[in-house]
Protein backbone atom coordinates (compact mmCIF):
# COMPACT_ATOMS: atom_id res chain seq x y z
CA UNK A 1 0.00 0.00 0.00
CA UNK A 2 2.00 3.14 -1.35
CA UNK A 3 1.43 6.59 0.67
CA UNK A 4 -1.55 8.63 -0.05
CA UNK A 5 -4.35 10.79 1.88
CA UNK A 6 -7.29 9.35 3.13
CA UNK A 7 -9.95 8.77 1.09
CA UNK A 8 -13.43 8.72 1.24
CA UNK A 9 -14.90 5.09 2.01
CA UNK A 10 -17.03 3.78 -0.88
CA UNK A 11 -15.99 6.73 -3.36
CA UNK A 12 -13.51 6.01 -6.90
CA UNK A 13 -10.38 6.59 -5.96
CA UNK A 14 -8.07 9.21 -8.32
CA UNK A 15 -5.24 8.39 -10.58
CA UNK A 16 -2.84 8.74 -8.10
CA UNK A 17 -4.46 5.62 -5.86
CA UNK A 18 -4.36 3.73 -8.49
CA UNK A 19 -8.74 2.95 -10.16
CA UNK A 20 -11.40 1.32 -8.84
CA UNK A 21 -15.09 1.72 -8.82
CA UNK A 22 -17.36 1.93 -6.19
CA UNK A 23 -17.64 -1.28 -3.72
CA UNK A 24 -21.00 -2.32 -3.91
CA UNK A 25 -20.62 -5.80 -2.34
CA UNK A 26 -19.92 -5.24 1.37
CA UNK A 27 -20.41 -2.55 2.91
CA UNK A 28 -18.21 -2.06 6.38
CA UNK A 29 -19.01 0.94 8.82
CA UNK A 30 -15.90 3.20 9.70
CA UNK A 31 -14.33 2.72 12.81
CA UNK A 32 -11.63 -0.23 14.34
CA UNK A 33 -13.50 -1.85 16.47
CA UNK A 34 -13.37 -5.44 16.35
CA UNK A 35 -11.10 -5.67 13.31
CA UNK A 36 -10.16 -9.29 12.06
CA UNK A 37 -7.56 -8.72 9.99
CA UNK A 38 -5.42 -5.94 8.34
CA UNK A 39 -4.94 -5.99 4.73
CA UNK A 40 -1.34 -4.30 3.85
CA UNK A 41 -1.09 -3.71 0.28
CA UNK A 42 0.36 -2.45 -2.80
CA UNK A 43 -1.96 -0.25 -4.39
CA UNK A 44 -1.26 -1.09 -7.84
CA UNK A 45 -2.49 -4.55 -6.95
CA UNK A 46 -5.86 -2.89 -5.72
CA UNK A 47 -8.19 -5.61 -7.89
CA UNK A 48 -7.04 -8.87 -6.58
CA UNK A 49 -7.05 -7.12 -3.07
CA UNK A 50 -10.68 -6.25 -3.27
CA UNK A 51 -12.01 -9.08 -4.56
CA UNK A 52 -10.15 -11.17 -1.25
CA UNK A 53 -11.22 -8.63 1.09
CA UNK A 54 -14.94 -8.98 -0.49
CA UNK A 55 -14.69 -12.74 -0.04
CA UNK A 56 -13.77 -12.81 3.55
CA UNK A 57 -16.30 -10.60 4.47
CA UNK A 58 -18.97 -12.49 3.26
CA UNK A 59 -16.81 -15.33 5.26
CA UNK A 60 -17.70 -13.17 8.62
CA UNK A 61 -14.86 -11.79 9.41
CA UNK A 62 -14.40 -7.87 9.51
CA UNK A 63 -11.65 -6.96 7.94
CA UNK A 64 -9.73 -3.39 7.63
CA UNK A 65 -9.08 -2.08 4.17
CA UNK A 66 -7.90 1.85 3.98
CA UNK A 67 -9.78 1.87 0.76
CA UNK A 68 -13.05 1.44 2.67
CA UNK A 69 -12.63 1.99 6.44
CA UNK A 70 -10.03 5.51 6.10
CA UNK A 71 -12.71 8.24 7.34
CA UNK A 72 -12.26 11.66 5.28
CA UNK A 73 -10.50 14.50 7.09
CA UNK A 74 -8.82 12.53 9.43
CA UNK A 75 -4.82 12.13 9.56
CA UNK A 76 -4.50 8.46 7.88
CA UNK A 77 -0.40 7.48 9.69
CA UNK A 78 -2.27 7.36 12.91
CA UNK A 79 -5.10 5.45 12.09
CA UNK A 80 -3.30 3.05 10.49
CA UNK A 81 -1.01 2.41 13.61
CA UNK A 82 -3.90 2.61 15.81
CA UNK A 83 -5.53 -0.49 13.50
CA UNK A 84 -2.15 -2.45 13.39
CA UNK A 85 -1.50 -2.18 17.14
CA UNK A 86 -5.58 -3.85 17.84
CA UNK A 87 -6.45 -5.82 15.37
CA UNK A 88 -6.81 -9.81 15.64
CA UNK A 89 -4.36 -10.18 12.11
CA UNK A 90 -2.43 -8.63 9.70
CA UNK A 91 -2.30 -10.18 6.32
CA UNK A 92 0.78 -9.02 3.83
CA UNK A 93 -0.26 -9.20 0.14
CA UNK A 94 2.41 -9.49 -2.19
CA UNK A 95 1.46 -9.56 -5.71
CA UNK A 96 3.78 -8.66 -9.21
CA UNK A 97 3.92 -5.25 -8.28
CA UNK A 98 6.25 -6.18 -5.16
CA UNK A 99 6.05 -4.08 -1.70
CA UNK A 100 5.55 -0.89 -1.48
CA UNK A 101 6.64 1.76 0.20
CA UNK A 102 4.36 2.47 3.10
CA UNK A 103 3.20 -1.05 2.80
CA UNK A 104 6.82 -1.75 3.92
CA UNK A 105 6.40 -0.15 6.88
CA UNK A 106 3.18 -1.49 8.16
CA UNK A 107 4.96 -4.74 7.72
CA UNK A 108 7.79 -3.49 9.74
CA UNK A 109 4.90 -2.31 12.74
CA UNK A 110 3.32 -5.71 12.43
CA UNK A 111 6.24 -7.83 12.91
CA UNK A 112 7.81 -5.55 15.57
CA UNK A 113 3.97 -6.46 17.19
CA UNK A 114 5.00 -10.02 16.62
CA UNK A 115 7.80 -10.01 18.57
CA UNK A 116 6.00 -9.16 21.53
CA UNK A 117 3.35 -11.02 21.24
CA UNK A 118 4.46 -14.52 19.55
CA UNK A 119 1.01 -15.85 18.95
CA UNK A 120 0.07 -12.61 17.09
CA UNK A 121 -0.30 -14.17 13.30
CA UNK A 122 1.13 -12.40 10.04
CA UNK A 123 0.81 -13.77 7.26
CA UNK A 124 2.23 -13.14 4.13
CA UNK A 125 -0.57 -14.16 1.13
CA UNK A 126 1.14 -14.50 -2.43
CA UNK A 127 -1.39 -13.03 -5.52
CA UNK A 128 -1.10 -14.34 -8.89
CA UNK A 129 2.04 -12.75 -10.40
CA UNK A 130 3.81 -12.79 -6.87
CA UNK A 131 6.88 -13.88 -5.40
CA UNK A 132 7.85 -15.65 -2.26
CA UNK A 133 9.10 -13.09 0.67
CA UNK A 134 12.50 -11.85 1.17
CA UNK A 135 13.84 -10.39 4.11
CA UNK A 136 12.26 -11.80 7.32
CA UNK A 137 8.81 -12.33 5.74
CA UNK A 138 10.45 -15.37 4.39
CA UNK A 139 10.64 -16.83 8.09
CA UNK A 140 6.68 -17.22 7.97
CA UNK A 141 4.43 -19.44 6.44
CA UNK A 142 2.36 -18.13 3.61
CA UNK A 143 -0.44 -18.99 1.76
CA UNK A 144 0.14 -19.43 -1.96
CA UNK A 145 -2.73 -18.37 -4.35
CA UNK A 146 -0.85 -18.23 -7.42
CA UNK A 147 -2.62 -21.26 -8.88
CA UNK A 148 -5.81 -20.91 -8.34
CA UNK A 149 -8.45 -18.52 -8.81
CA UNK A 150 -8.87 -15.96 -5.56
CA UNK A 151 -12.59 -17.17 -5.51
CA UNK A 152 -11.36 -20.52 -4.70
CA UNK A 153 -8.45 -18.97 -2.38
CA UNK A 154 -10.50 -16.45 0.05
CA UNK A 155 -11.93 -19.55 1.47
CA UNK A 156 -8.13 -21.05 2.48
CA UNK A 157 -7.27 -17.50 3.60
CA UNK A 158 -10.63 -17.42 5.92
CA UNK A 159 -9.44 -20.60 7.37
CA UNK A 160 -6.04 -19.62 8.15
CA UNK A 161 -7.19 -16.37 9.88
CA UNK A 162 -9.57 -18.49 12.08
CA UNK A 163 -7.10 -20.95 13.02
CA UNK A 164 -9.45 -23.72 11.48
CA UNK A 165 -6.25 -24.97 9.08
CA UNK A 166 -6.05 -28.05 11.25
CA UNK A 167 -4.97 -31.73 9.10
CA UNK A 168 -8.82 -32.70 8.80
CA UNK A 169 -9.53 -29.73 7.17
CA UNK A 170 -6.42 -30.14 4.46
CA UNK A 171 -7.13 -33.45 4.09
CA UNK A 172 -10.47 -32.61 3.28
CA UNK A 173 -10.09 -30.18 0.84
CA UNK A 174 -7.04 -31.87 -0.99
CA UNK A 175 -10.46 -34.71 -1.63
CA UNK A 176 -12.77 -32.13 -2.65
CA UNK A 177 -9.51 -30.47 -4.77
CA UNK A 178 -8.52 -33.84 -6.33
CA UNK A 179 -12.32 -34.69 -7.54
CA UNK A 180 -12.81 -31.25 -9.19
CA UNK A 181 -9.66 -31.77 -11.08
CA UNK A 182 -10.34 -34.94 -12.13
CA UNK A 183 -13.53 -33.50 -13.06
CA UNK A 184 -12.11 -30.51 -14.73
CA UNK A 185 -9.38 -32.96 -16.22
CA UNK A 186 -11.96 -34.97 -17.73
CA UNK A 187 -14.11 -31.99 -19.15
CA UNK A 188 -10.62 -30.32 -20.60
CA UNK A 189 -10.10 -34.05 -22.45
CA UNK A 190 -13.62 -33.98 -23.91
CA UNK A 191 -13.17 -30.06 -25.29
CA UNK A 192 -9.56 -31.07 -26.63
CA UNK A 193 -11.24 -34.37 -28.27
CA UNK A 194 -14.21 -32.71 -29.60
CA UNK A 195 -11.95 -29.95 -31.05
CA UNK A 196 -9.42 -32.51 -32.58
CA UNK A 197 -12.21 -34.32 -34.28
CA UNK A 198 -13.70 -30.96 -35.67
CA UNK A 199 -9.83 -30.36 -37.19
CA UNK A 200 -9.94 -33.87 -38.84
CA UNK A 201 -12.78 -33.84 -40.00
CA UNK A 202 -13.41 -30.47 -41.70
CA UNK A 203 -9.65 -29.26 -42.60
CA UNK A 204 -6.92 -30.61 -44.99
CA UNK A 205 -5.50 -34.28 -44.23
CA UNK A 206 -2.39 -34.01 -45.55
CA UNK A 207 -1.37 -33.00 -42.06
CA UNK A 208 -1.48 -36.95 -41.12
CA UNK A 209 -3.82 -37.75 -38.56
CA UNK A 210 -2.16 -41.35 -38.13
CA UNK A 211 1.04 -39.36 -37.29
CA UNK A 212 -0.65 -36.80 -35.47
CA UNK A 213 -3.21 -38.65 -33.71
CA UNK A 214 -0.79 -41.57 -32.56
CA UNK A 215 2.59 -40.72 -33.12
CA UNK A 216 2.22 -37.27 -30.97
CA UNK A 217 -1.16 -36.71 -30.06
CA UNK A 218 -1.72 -39.54 -27.92
CA UNK A 219 1.74 -39.92 -25.77
CA UNK A 220 1.47 -36.16 -25.29
CA UNK A 221 -2.05 -36.58 -24.21
CA UNK A 222 -0.70 -39.40 -21.31
CA UNK A 223 1.94 -37.21 -20.62
CA UNK A 224 -0.40 -34.33 -19.58
CA UNK A 225 -2.99 -36.54 -17.62
CA UNK A 226 0.07 -37.50 -15.68
CA UNK A 227 1.54 -34.15 -14.78
CA UNK A 228 -1.59 -33.13 -14.16
CA UNK A 229 -2.98 -36.01 -11.56
CA UNK A 230 0.49 -35.47 -10.02
CA UNK A 231 0.26 -31.54 -9.67
CA UNK A 232 -3.20 -32.01 -8.42
CA UNK A 233 -2.23 -34.53 -5.60
CA UNK A 234 0.69 -33.15 -4.40
CA UNK A 235 -0.63 -30.03 -3.84
CA UNK A 236 -4.13 -29.33 -4.10
CA UNK A 237 -3.79 -25.73 -5.00
CA UNK A 238 -2.17 -26.20 -8.04
CA UNK A 239 -3.93 -26.87 -10.94
CA UNK A 240 -2.81 -27.74 -14.88
CA UNK A 241 -5.30 -25.25 -16.15
CA UNK A 242 -3.65 -22.96 -14.32
CA UNK A 243 -0.23 -23.96 -15.53
CA UNK A 244 -0.97 -24.59 -19.07
CA UNK A 245 -3.82 -21.75 -20.14
CA UNK A 246 -2.23 -18.93 -17.52
CA UNK A 247 -5.07 -18.39 -15.82
CA UNK A 248 -7.58 -20.13 -13.50
CA UNK A 249 -10.26 -22.65 -15.73
CA UNK A 250 -13.08 -23.57 -13.78
CA UNK A 251 -15.81 -25.71 -13.98
CA UNK A 252 -17.98 -23.77 -15.51
CA UNK A 253 -15.71 -22.46 -17.98
CA UNK A 254 -14.84 -25.35 -19.30
CA UNK A 255 -18.70 -26.65 -19.51
CA UNK A 256 -18.69 -23.84 -21.41
CA UNK A 257 -16.35 -24.32 -24.09
CA UNK A 258 -17.30 -28.26 -24.20
CA UNK A 259 -20.97 -26.73 -25.34
CA UNK A 260 -19.35 -23.84 -27.52
CA UNK A 261 -17.15 -26.88 -29.20
CA UNK A 262 -19.95 -29.48 -29.31
CA UNK A 263 -22.26 -26.28 -30.98
CA UNK A 264 -19.28 -25.73 -33.54
CA UNK A 265 -19.16 -29.23 -34.27
CA UNK A 266 -22.73 -29.77 -34.84
CA UNK A 267 -23.32 -26.72 -36.79
CA UNK A 268 -20.46 -27.21 -39.58
CA UNK A 269 -20.83 -28.61 -42.72
CA UNK A 270 -18.07 -28.15 -44.95
CA UNK A 271 -16.59 -28.97 -48.50
CA UNK A 272 -12.86 -30.15 -49.50
CA UNK A 273 -12.12 -30.41 -52.98
CA UNK A 274 -8.84 -32.27 -54.51
CA UNK A 275 -7.28 -32.10 -57.84
CA UNK A 276 -6.88 -35.44 -58.99
CA UNK A 277 -3.68 -36.93 -60.63
CA UNK A 278 -5.67 -36.43 -64.50
CA UNK A 279 -5.40 -32.68 -63.29
CA UNK A 280 -2.02 -33.37 -64.33
CA UNK A 281 -3.57 -33.22 -68.16
CA UNK A 282 -3.02 -29.61 -68.39
CA UNK A 283 -6.98 -28.75 -67.74
CA UNK A 284 -7.54 -27.01 -64.54
CA UNK A 285 -10.54 -27.79 -62.83
CA UNK A 286 -13.00 -26.04 -60.51
CA UNK A 287 -16.07 -26.88 -58.47
CA UNK A 288 -19.36 -25.04 -57.97
CA UNK A 289 -21.49 -25.41 -55.42
CA UNK A 290 -24.82 -24.62 -55.79
CA UNK A 291 -28.00 -24.88 -53.55
CA UNK A 292 -31.42 -26.09 -54.97
CA UNK A 293 -33.09 -23.38 -57.35
CA UNK A 294 -29.28 -22.86 -58.80
CA UNK A 295 -28.21 -20.23 -56.16
CA UNK A 296 -24.13 -20.58 -56.51
CA UNK A 297 -23.16 -21.05 -52.50
CA UNK A 298 -19.01 -21.16 -52.96
CA UNK A 299 -16.73 -21.91 -56.03
CA UNK A 300 -13.54 -23.07 -55.33
CA UNK A 301 -10.41 -21.89 -57.23
CA UNK A 302 -8.56 -23.33 -60.25
CA UNK A 303 -7.39 -26.65 -59.08
CA UNK A 304 -4.12 -27.98 -61.09
CA UNK A 305 -1.22 -29.64 -60.34
CA UNK A 306 0.23 -26.10 -58.21
CA UNK A 307 -3.17 -25.47 -56.85
CA UNK A 308 -4.29 -29.25 -55.59
CA UNK A 309 -6.60 -28.52 -52.33
CA UNK A 310 -9.53 -26.19 -51.77
CA UNK A 311 -11.65 -26.18 -48.74
CA UNK A 312 -15.08 -24.01 -47.49
CA UNK A 313 -16.92 -24.24 -44.62
CA UNK A 314 -20.75 -24.13 -44.34
CA UNK A 315 -22.43 -23.13 -41.09
CA UNK A 316 -25.56 -24.41 -40.44
CA UNK A 317 -26.79 -25.82 -43.94
CA UNK A 318 -28.78 -28.08 -42.12
CA UNK A 319 -30.27 -31.01 -44.53
CA UNK A 320 -29.56 -28.30 -47.68
CA UNK A 321 -29.86 -29.88 -50.80
CA UNK A 322 -26.75 -28.86 -52.75
CA UNK A 323 -24.85 -30.18 -56.16
CA UNK A 324 -21.78 -30.04 -57.11
CA UNK A 325 -20.80 -29.07 -60.39
CA UNK A 326 -17.38 -29.36 -62.12
CA UNK A 327 -16.18 -26.36 -64.47
CA UNK A 328 -15.09 -26.90 -66.88
CA UNK A 329 -17.96 -29.70 -67.02
CA UNK A 330 -17.33 -31.15 -70.31
CA UNK A 331 -19.79 -34.11 -69.94
CA UNK A 332 -19.11 -34.81 -66.59
CA UNK A 333 -22.36 -35.11 -64.64
CA UNK A 334 -23.15 -32.94 -60.96
CA UNK A 335 -22.50 -34.55 -57.61
CA UNK A 336 -26.22 -34.43 -55.88
CA UNK A 337 -25.19 -34.40 -51.63
CA UNK A 338 -26.89 -32.75 -48.78
CA UNK A 339 -25.45 -30.65 -46.60
CA UNK A 340 -26.20 -31.51 -42.77
CA UNK A 341 -24.89 -30.97 -39.07
CA UNK A 342 -21.22 -32.39 -38.76
CA UNK A 343 -21.35 -33.44 -42.12
CA UNK A 344 -17.87 -33.69 -44.68
CA UNK A 345 -17.53 -33.97 -47.39
CA UNK A 346 -14.64 -34.89 -49.94
CA UNK A 347 -14.51 -35.09 -53.75
CA UNK A 348 -11.61 -35.41 -56.00
CA UNK A 349 -11.77 -33.72 -59.29
CA UNK A 350 -12.17 -34.71 -62.09
CA UNK A 351 -12.13 -38.56 -60.72
CA UNK A 352 -15.52 -38.64 -58.54
CA UNK A 353 -17.64 -36.26 -60.95
CA UNK A 354 -18.93 -39.23 -63.11
CA UNK A 355 -19.30 -38.94 -66.68
CA UNK A 356 -22.78 -37.98 -66.89
CA UNK A 357 -25.61 -40.80 -67.97
CA UNK A 358 -26.86 -40.08 -71.51
CA UNK A 359 -29.43 -42.08 -73.32
CA UNK A 360 -29.82 -41.88 -76.94
CA UNK A 361 -31.34 -43.74 -79.30
CA UNK A 362 -29.04 -43.99 -83.26
CA UNK A 363 -31.60 -45.40 -86.37
CA UNK A 364 -29.37 -45.85 -89.27
CA UNK A 365 -31.17 -46.83 -92.62
CA UNK A 366 -30.35 -50.06 -94.06
CA UNK A 367 -29.39 -49.66 -97.85
CA UNK A 368 -32.63 -51.51 -99.34
CA UNK A 369 -34.56 -48.82 -97.55
CA UNK A 370 -32.10 -45.69 -98.96
CA UNK A 371 -33.01 -47.25 -102.08
CA UNK A 372 -36.61 -46.91 -101.91
CA UNK A 373 -36.24 -43.59 -100.44
CA UNK A 374 -33.99 -42.55 -103.12
CA UNK A 375 -30.47 -42.76 -104.28
CA UNK A 376 -28.08 -40.54 -102.14
CA UNK A 377 -27.36 -37.41 -104.16
CA UNK A 378 -30.43 -37.53 -105.87
CA UNK A 379 -33.49 -35.10 -105.29
CA UNK A 380 -36.27 -37.29 -103.46
CA UNK A 381 -39.92 -36.15 -104.46
CA UNK A 382 -42.35 -36.95 -101.94
CA UNK A 383 -41.36 -36.25 -98.46
CA UNK A 384 -41.24 -39.40 -95.75
CA UNK A 385 -41.61 -39.88 -92.31
CA UNK A 386 -40.59 -42.65 -89.78
CA UNK A 387 -42.85 -42.45 -86.88
CA UNK A 388 -40.98 -44.78 -83.72
CA UNK A 389 -43.56 -47.05 -81.57
CA UNK A 390 -42.31 -47.99 -78.52
CA UNK A 391 -44.80 -49.61 -76.23
CA UNK A 392 -47.32 -46.51 -75.38
CA UNK A 393 -45.38 -43.56 -76.67
CA UNK A 394 -44.61 -43.02 -79.88
CA UNK A 395 -42.45 -40.50 -81.91
CA UNK A 396 -42.69 -38.91 -85.34
CA UNK A 397 -39.50 -37.79 -86.99
CA UNK A 398 -40.49 -35.49 -90.40
CA UNK A 399 -38.66 -35.36 -93.88
CA UNK A 400 -36.13 -38.47 -93.19
CA UNK A 401 -33.12 -37.82 -95.15
CA UNK A 402 -31.39 -40.80 -95.16
CA UNK A 403 -28.75 -39.78 -92.81
CA UNK A 404 -28.63 -41.40 -89.41
CA UNK A 405 -30.85 -40.18 -86.36
CA UNK A 406 -30.15 -39.64 -83.24
CA UNK A 407 -33.17 -39.68 -80.85
CA UNK A 408 -33.48 -38.28 -77.05
CA UNK A 409 -34.43 -36.07 -74.73
CA UNK A 410 -32.21 -33.08 -74.97
CA UNK A 411 -29.54 -32.13 -77.80
CA UNK A 412 -27.10 -32.29 -75.49
CA UNK A 413 -27.61 -35.23 -74.61
CA UNK A 414 -26.83 -36.36 -78.11
CA UNK A 415 -23.79 -34.01 -78.37
CA UNK A 416 -21.75 -35.46 -75.02
CA UNK A 417 -22.68 -39.34 -76.47
CA UNK A 418 -21.09 -38.37 -79.82
CA UNK A 419 -17.99 -36.83 -77.93
CA UNK A 420 -17.15 -39.86 -76.04
CA UNK A 421 -17.10 -41.63 -79.68
CA UNK A 422 -14.04 -41.17 -81.57
CA UNK A 423 -14.88 -40.45 -85.22
CA UNK A 424 -12.40 -42.62 -86.74
CA UNK A 425 -14.01 -45.79 -84.63
CA UNK A 426 -17.63 -44.62 -84.80
CA UNK A 427 -16.78 -45.31 -88.56
CA UNK A 428 -14.83 -47.77 -88.65
CA UNK A 429 -18.00 -49.65 -87.00
CA UNK A 430 -19.85 -48.22 -89.22
CA UNK A 431 -18.02 -49.80 -92.42
CA UNK A 432 -17.79 -52.89 -90.74
CA UNK A 433 -21.47 -52.85 -90.68
CA UNK A 434 -22.47 -51.45 -93.92
CA UNK A 435 -20.03 -54.72 -95.87
CA UNK A 436 -20.91 -57.32 -93.87
CA UNK A 437 -24.31 -56.96 -92.37
CA UNK A 438 -25.47 -55.49 -95.46
CA UNK A 439 -23.45 -57.32 -97.91
CA UNK A 440 -22.33 -53.47 -99.63
CA UNK A 441 -19.40 -53.82 -101.24
CA UNK A 442 -16.69 -51.42 -100.51
CA UNK A 443 -17.61 -48.65 -102.46
CA UNK A 444 -21.07 -48.98 -101.84
CA UNK A 445 -20.70 -49.52 -98.18
CA UNK A 446 -18.30 -46.32 -98.00
CA UNK A 447 -21.05 -44.19 -99.48
CA UNK A 448 -23.39 -45.54 -96.76
CA UNK A 449 -21.30 -44.84 -94.04
CA UNK A 450 -20.41 -41.40 -95.26
CA UNK A 451 -24.23 -40.88 -94.89
CA UNK A 452 -24.41 -42.14 -91.73
CA UNK A 453 -21.93 -39.78 -90.46
CA UNK A 454 -24.22 -37.14 -91.20
CA UNK A 455 -26.40 -37.16 -87.94
CA UNK A 456 -29.58 -35.84 -87.92
CA UNK A 457 -30.44 -34.63 -84.24
CA UNK A 458 -34.38 -34.97 -82.56
CA UNK A 459 -34.48 -34.04 -79.21
CA UNK A 460 -37.67 -34.05 -76.49
CA UNK A 461 -37.93 -37.85 -76.98
CA UNK A 462 -36.66 -40.17 -74.32
CA UNK A 463 -35.92 -43.72 -75.68
CA UNK A 464 -37.40 -46.35 -73.40
CA UNK A 465 -35.47 -48.37 -71.25
CA UNK A 466 -36.19 -51.48 -73.34
CA UNK A 467 -35.76 -52.07 -77.12
CA UNK A 468 -38.00 -54.98 -77.43
CA UNK A 469 -40.71 -54.58 -79.54
CA UNK A 470 -39.97 -51.52 -80.91
CA UNK A 471 -41.61 -50.74 -84.46
CA UNK A 472 -41.03 -47.97 -87.46
CA UNK A 473 -43.60 -46.99 -89.84
CA UNK A 474 -43.02 -45.40 -92.93
CA UNK A 475 -44.90 -42.66 -94.04
CA UNK A 476 -45.05 -40.68 -97.23
CA UNK A 477 -46.79 -37.13 -97.90
CA UNK A 478 -48.53 -38.04 -94.23
CA UNK A 479 -49.58 -41.30 -95.83
CA UNK A 480 -48.34 -44.85 -94.70
CA UNK A 481 -46.60 -46.48 -96.78
CA UNK A 482 -47.33 -50.54 -96.98
CA UNK A 483 -43.37 -51.19 -96.70
CA UNK A 484 -42.69 -54.03 -94.19
CA UNK A 485 -39.69 -53.07 -92.54
CA UNK A 486 -36.96 -55.17 -90.09
CA UNK A 487 -35.41 -53.79 -87.14
CA UNK A 488 -32.03 -54.93 -85.67
CA UNK A 489 -30.51 -54.24 -82.52
CA UNK A 490 -27.26 -52.90 -81.95
CA UNK A 491 -25.11 -52.66 -78.90
CA UNK A 492 -24.90 -50.37 -77.07
CA UNK A 493 -21.77 -47.99 -76.29
CA UNK A 494 -21.33 -44.75 -74.72
CA UNK A 495 -25.31 -44.58 -73.75
CA UNK A 496 -26.11 -44.63 -77.93
CA UNK A 497 -28.06 -47.90 -78.93
CA UNK A 498 -28.30 -48.49 -82.39
CA UNK A 499 -31.09 -50.10 -84.62
CA UNK A 500 -30.37 -50.25 -88.25
CA UNK A 501 -34.10 -50.84 -90.13
CA UNK A 502 -34.20 -51.95 -93.60
CA UNK A 503 -36.64 -53.14 -96.10
CA UNK A 504 -37.46 -56.76 -95.96
CA UNK A 505 -35.93 -58.21 -98.52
Amino acid sequence: MTASPPIPPGEPVGEGHGSTSKRDVVSVPVGTAGIDVFISYNSKDHADVLELAEGLSKRGLKPFLDRWDLAPGLRWRPELERVLASCSSVVVMLGPHGIGEVQQREVDVALRRQDKDPRFPVVPVLLPGGEPPGGFLEQLTWVDLRHQALSDGVGDLAAVLRKEWGTDVQREKARTNRRRYLGNLLLLLAVLGVNVAWYFRHCHTRLGPVAVGGTVGLPTLLWLTFLYVRWGAEEEIKSLPRRLLGSPFSTRGLWGALVLSLGLFGATSSVQVEAASTSAEGVAYSVEVTAKGGKRLWQSPSLSTEQRVAIHLFFFRFGMPVELRLQPAGDRGPIRTHLGPAARLRVRVPDQFAPRPVDVLRVLPGSRLVQALGKPGVSVNRVYDLVVLAGDTNVRISDVRRQAMYLAGGEDDIATGLGRERSEDRQGRFMEWARNRLALGEQPARGVVSMWMEPRVVGGWVPPASLDGIRFELMADGDAVAEPLSVVVWGGTNGIRTVVIDRKP
